[in-house]
């Protein structure tokens, strides 16, 4: 179902993802909806076709395909923060451009929970991960249910192409304002969701999160992944709004993530 007036918003980014872009879109189209739904993608000057072939997504449905193309790189944190600034539903969904859905009710599923629990801000759930053409696990490891500041700050994996969340008149504004202090995108978003209200864990596993060489984070040695660990952290203690409580779990990921480095380095990987 489509209109002039989506009710979700679906964001979604992408850059060189020429091998996955087509599964990602096809992943939007399937959904099965008694709402309006729109897609907005930004394309971040990709240097193979992924522009070309979002472009013929975007001319085969116009109605709920809109594409936010860029000649001149904007780096990840900004494109994502310029699809934001586009999006006019009631709620967003995020998937990136290498991700895919594969439930086709995941966002009515999501939707109507939310609609039936306006104290909840946001949700998640389940999802595969896919190296290659194979499945090796997923995330999170096990359950569900609501889920606070304290869940997120453990950090137990929340896949981001499964988050559901309000779009709110500030919400992005005060994103845009944390976005500079953090090296990854998802971390201070859902601390900043955490922060509005409580969230919930679906125990269906709706998509795929997709590891490969050409993923930013995939590249990462374990010690730079335990060092981007540590800054957002550190990030998160000087600027999301916590209390004793949780700024003490912060510090002990922080702490945690330290020891691992050291261990690391003696073993000399």
């Amino acid at each position: 179902m489509a209109t002039d007036n989506p009710m979700v918003s679906i964001a979604m980014i992408t850059f060189n993802h020429e091998k996955f872009i087509s599964e990602a879109i096809e992943g939007v189209l399937r959904q099965k909806t008694d709402f309006a739904i729109e897609l907005l993608v930004g394309e971040d000057g990709s240097a193979d076709r992924t522009r070309e072939l979002c472009q013929k997504y975007a001319d085969s449905f116009p109605e709920k395909v809109k594409l936010l193309p860029f000649s001149n790189r904007l780096g990840m944190m900004d494109n994502l923060l310029n699809v934001f600034n586009n999006c006019s539903g009631k709620y967003i969904a995020f998937c990136e451009g290498d991700d895919y859905w594969t439930d086709s009710q995941k966002l009515q599923k999501q939707f109507d929970f939310m609609e039936s629990n306006p104290d909840v801000f946001y949700s998640f759930h389940q999802s595969s991960i896919l190296m290659g053409d194979k499945i090796i696990g997923k995330r999170p490891l096990s359950g569900s249910g609501f889920l606070k500041m304290e869940d997120l700050l453990y950090r137990k994996t929340y896949p981001s192409l499964s988050l559901f969340y309000r779009n709110t008149d500030n919400i992005h504004s005060e994103f845009s304002k944390l976005s500079p202090f953090f090296l990854t995108a998802d971390f201070p978003l859902v601390l900043l969701l955490a922060s509005k209200g409580r969230g919930y864990l679906f125990p269906d596993n709706m998509g795929v999160y997709r590891l490969h060489s050409g993923g930013i984070y995939s590249q990462l040695s374990e010690i730079k992944k335990l060092q981007s660990g540590i800054q957002n952290r550190r990030a998160a203690l000087r600027h999301i709004p916590m209390n004793f409580r949780q700024k003490m779990i912060c510090r002990l990921m922080i702490y945690l993530r330290w020891a691992k480095i050291f261990l690391l380095k003696i073993k000399g990987k």
